[in-house]
């Protein structure tokens, strides 16, 4: 059992969705909280002055890196880093976007492996910490038009289950979370159905028990 309660976390792609419904639920649990995204504006309004907010683009190296050191210099540390940075755009076979598929590896793929960079190292070096990623039930098997969202969530699981096991003996813990249709920003203009849709509230309330066990 883990308690949230005076952690220090830090949630990347927090600014709308479950990264932010996580983060307020994170906060009402008594943690430390950080948040990070691209849309400051986003970011102040989630926080209320209640969290640090520190701007960021996940596909830049050097920037996330740059967003965990401050995290560390205002904190001290970061206990517990939530990875939810995501994009979503439905695909066309008839009209093939690389730029769209691109798009989708550099946020969620290229995204993680940053986030994991800039927070690994550390947790090691410390023998404590928990990795937690946003990935999806999309990655499990594909579904039509999310050719390009279904890869990098099916890459996702497999970077972070990989990583859980090759540093379970270290004290870092490596969580994989695979939520379904949540109701957000990305889902918000789906013309298709999504069965057992779930509020974002919801979700953040059954991930932040699922970090706590």
């Amino acid at each position: 059992m883990m308690e949230l309660r005076g952690k220090v976390v830090w949630v990347v792609g927090a600014s709308s969705g479950i990264g932010a419904a996580t983060a307020s639920e994170l906060e009402a649990r008594g943690a430390t909280v950080a948040i990070s995204a691209r849309r400051e504006q986003e970011l102040e309004r989630v926080s209320c002055g209640r969290m640090l907010v520190v701007p960021v683009d996940v596909t830049n190296t050097a920037a996330v890196a740059a967003a965990a050191n401050r995290v560390r210099e205002v904190h001290g540390r970061i206990d517990v880093a939530v990875l939810a940075a995501g994009w979503w755009q439905q695909m066309d076979a008839r009209a093939w976007d690389t730029e769209v598929f691109d798009r989708h590896v550099q946020v969620n793929l290229v995204g993680t492996s940053n986030a994991i960079a800039a927070v690994l190292p550390e947790m090691l070096e410390r023998g404590s910490g928990v990795i937690a990623g946003i990935a999806s039930v999309a990655g499990y098997r594909g579904l039509a038009g999310a050719e390009a969202y279904g890869a990098t969530k099916a890459a996702q699981i497999n970077l972070l289950e990989a990583l859980r096991v090759q540093v379970r003996r270290s004290g870092v813990r490596v969580t994989t979370v695979c939520p379904g249709f949540v109701r957000t920003e990305l889902t918000a203009g789906n013309a298709f159905p999504m069965p057992f849709l779930m509020d974002a509230d919801e979700a953040a309330r059954a991930i932040c028990d699922g970090l706590e066990r």
